[in-house]
């Protein structure tokens, strides 16, 4: 029998054995091979046979097919050069006896690794998933590292077709060098080599029992357990003695339920880091809610966070639950925490200790269970000697530290994350880069970091006309990207500004800045500023 291998980045995440024709494949969960990607339409391709040949045949889908670099109708499945749709590869391998004819649901993009930050290496994928469902079909799948549900729902990452089974049914979630399978309270329980479980760790070959199913779970490669030189880490991507120090680190913190302080310059990718600890945590099946508190207005970051009753105050037009209960259960993500008011910061000390939050307007305290991970590019120690920050939320916070060095102290990194960067805007065809085109991206300081090296990269490939680009095409930033400034500075100092032109009067500043006095006298004391000064005699 021969088996369709679907591949992403060369990397095989799905085979499916070809037992009838035509074979649908799409988005939509009606067809017989369901890729749930954003890039793939509901009912994307099909494969066919003609004259004796399998042949991948286009179904009027929005992006299509691509063939040798060329947008195409249709495709040979069997030639030396794979056919592709979206990120996906599409392969025959011949001589596989294996049979399937039940559809594997894979995970959403996002879990995937679709975009920029989360695309999964090679070496992510270490284990090997076999299902049986109660009719006798089997599916195989290469797992990542991820949380992956089982049961009947078609949503599920593996949905099977067996009626002893709950709709979720289990999970697994896929460690470094373990699986750890948990019973999701199913009706009739999951067993591990004939035991039943709630919970359980397994770092070796392992039968799990499911209703009328069953799942075999194994090694990849038999030398996992075995010490490897990483090029990445969940979401995170680098091979630096910094880099390797930090995914250590990150082992070690994940597991625990202690607050997480990330330092790090703007553009290092804090929230990616955020996020792969969270994946790495007991968590990693629940919510992940980030939240940059110096993006936000001063009047409404009490509503976010908190959340508010109708009525509560002028707008409150319907109840809102704040972040903390909006994250219950998961992970809380306070990006520029050197950004919340004074005041506020109080209240969220109140939440960190007690573990309960109340809405403005409310009467009555919520229970939360949110683990906290924050976030900041300035020096926290150096804010509270200042004032600027109190000292007692310091501490609270600033349990589990951990740095993200800036992209100029690891420029090792820099050629893995150039090539991963044009590997995903030109999956089809990617661009490379010269060795004098690597040279003036190692030389460059990168001020504003990752996110400067990956807007440099879009910016030159955009305009590169050839496929190879050399120094020449590197389109480097006229201007740091690394100096963007929070929003509470810049209304800052545009209520300074404003003090100086109407002389400290606060109803004329108040009215220039469309707001009403009172919030005005609030962000002077906020601010520490003192319009009396600006007075003129």
């Amino acid at each position: 029998m021969k088996t369709l291998r679907f591949e992403r980045s060369q990397m095989p995440l799905l085979e499916y054995g070809i037992s009838k024709l035509p074979l649908t494949v799409g988005r939509g969960t009606d067809c017989d091979i369901v890729l749930l990607d954003e890039e793939i339409s509901r009912k994307h391709c099909k494969v066919d046979e003609i004259e004796g040949q399998l042949v991948l045949i286009d179904l009027q889908s929005r992006n299509g097919i691509f063939y040798k670099g060329q947008k195409v109708s249709s495709a040979p499945l069997e030639a030396e050069t794979s056919p592709s749709i979206a990120s996906w590869n599409i392969c025959v391998q011949n001589d596989v006896q294996r049979e399937q004819e039940k559809t594997v649901y894979l995970a959403t993009p996002t879990l995937l690794g679709a975009d920029t930050n989360s695309q999964p290496s090679s070496s992510s994928c270490r284990w090997i998933l076999e299902a049986k469902d109660a009719e006798g079909n089997t599916s195989h799948l290469f797992l990542s590292e991820k949380t992956y549900i089982i049961g009947q729902d078609k949503n599920c990452d593996v949905c099977l077709n067996d009626p002893y089974l709950s709709r979720k049914h289990c999970s697994i979630v896929v460690k470094q060098n373990s699986l750890e399978v948990k019973d999701l309270e199913s009706t009739n329980g999951t067993k591990i080599n004939g035991i039943s479980i709630r919970k359980s760790v397994i770092t070796s070959k392992t039968q799990i029992e499911l209703g009328k199913s069953s799942i075999s779970l194994k090694p990849r490669d038999e030398k996992m357990h075995h010490p490897i030189a990483l090029k990445s880490f969940g979401r995170l991507l680098g091979e630096s003695q910094s880099m390797k120090l930090l995914y250590k680190l990150i082992r070690k913190v994940a597991p625990s339920e202690a607050s997480v302080c990330i330092e790090g310059e703007t553009g290092t990718g804090k929230e990616v880091l955020a996020k792969t600890i969270h994946e790495e945590s007991k968590r990693s099946d629940k919510v992940f809610l980030a939240l940059n508190c110096g993006a936000i207005p001063e009047n409404l970051i009490e509503s976010i966070l908190f959340g508010h009753e109708r009525g509560a105050f002028t707008g409150a037009s319907e109840r809102r639950a704040g972040v903390f209960e909006q994250a219950n259960g998961g992970t809380l993500f306070l990006d520029e925490i050197a950004e919340m008011p004074l005041e506020l910061q109080t209240r969220l000390l109140r939440v960190l200790e007690e573990r309960v939050t109340r809405r403005i307007g409310g009467k009555e305290d919520i229970p939360v269970d949110v683990r906290i991970i924050t976030a900041t590019h300035q020096d926290l120690k150096h804010l509270v000697e200042r004032g600027k920050f109190r000292t007692d939320l310091y501490y609270r916070l600033y349990i589990l530290p951990l740095h993200l060095p800036p992209l100029r102290a690891r420029k090792e990194d820099v050629a893995l994350l150039a090539e991963h960067f044009l590997r995903v805007l030109s999956p089809e065809q990617p661009k490379t880069l010269s060795s004098a085109a690597l040279a003036v991206l190692t030389k460059h300081s990168w001020p504003g970091n990752v996110r400067e090296l990956k807007h440099t990269l879009e910016r030159s490939a955009l305009f590169c006309e050839h496929n190879v680009l050399d120094a020449s095409d590197i389109l480097l930033a006229p201007a740091a990207e690394g100096k963007l400034r929070p929003l509470r500075e810049q209304e800052k100092e545009r209520i300074l500004e404003l003090c100086r032109k109407y002389h400290g009067n606060q109803s004329r500043i108040a009215e220039e800045l469309g707001m009403a006095r009172t919030t005005l006298i609030s962000k002077l004391k906020s601010y520490q500023i003192e319009s009396s000064e600006f007075k003129v005699n």
